[in-house]
């Protein structure tokens, strides 16, 4: 009877252990995209094309609104964010799990364009407020943020094209705003671009682990959303007491 009760007892130990590995593997945040009256968009659709979907695309060129969860202390908050994947569609209120990286992501090609594409969100950051920018039209300057930075992480930061490579826009006319106002506006970032190497490193993105989007979501400093930034602090204050102890 006793080897019967510490048998069961070895076993509940082991899916204990077993479930919470699975837990720790978990993504900890759930992104749900979200268009309502009270975040609207700015509208702006262009046909792109994409090599890796091989097609010239319909295409919403601007940050979105997504519902970030913290699965680990529920709490949520309304972010607006940059896409960066180039390969994953998404529609509203579709739901998928991610975790915050500093790693450059696997879909760009070199550090040096992740730095570049990092440096324009970050020092054109109008698409981040609700207000949009302080002058200009906010549709056609999110537009040419989001395109500019496609553009680097598709075919590199020493070219900048929107007629040819990787990533390229149709000569079809935008949607919401005017076509060659908004790749003006793009050029013009890029050329305004010079960060030091390593800069993309210090900003913090969503790495998806599901079916969805990978999304930048710093605008001004090296800071990520409030959802986000109680559960580092309670990792560091964690960190501190233990070294204290020591």
């Amino acid at each position: 009877m006793r080897r019967f009760i510490m048998g069961a007892v070895y076993a509940i130990a082991l899916i204990c252990a077993f479930g919470m590995c699975s837990q720790a593997n978990a993504a900890r945040y759930k992104l749900t995209l979200i268009n309502t009256d009270e975040h609207p968009l700015p509208s702006v659709i262009g046909t792109l094309w994409i090599d890796k979907l091989g097609s010239y695309q319909r295409v919403y060129a601007g940050p979105i609104w997504l519902n970030v969860l913290d699965t680990q202390t529920n709490q949520s908050e309304v972010v607006r964010m940059l896409c960066v994947d180039l390969a994953a569609e998404i529609s509203v209120n579709q739901t998928w799990e991610a975790d915050i990286s500093y790693a450059r992501p696997s879909t760009v090609a070199s550090d040096s364009a992740w730095d570049k594409a990092v440096w324009m969100a970050v020092n054109n950051s109008g698409w981040y407020s609700p207000s949009g920018w302080p002058t200009g039209d906010p549709a056609t300057q999110d537009a040419a943020v989001q395109l500019s930075v496609w553009e680097v992480i598709a075919d590199g930061s020493t070219n900048f094209s929107m007629e040819s490579g990787s990533f390229n826009v149709s000569p079809n006319p935008f949607e919401g705003a005017n076509r060659e106002e908004v790749l003006q506006i793009a050029q013009g970032y890029f050329n305004s671009a010079n960060p030091p190497q390593g800069y993309g490193s210090s900003y913090a993105w969503y790495d998806a682990t599901s079916s969805g989007q990978d999304l930048l979501f710093i605008p001004t400093v090296p800071e990520i959303p409030a959802v986000a930034l109680g559960s580092i602090g309670l990792s560091l204050l964690a960190c501190w007491r233990s070294r204290r102890r020591k």
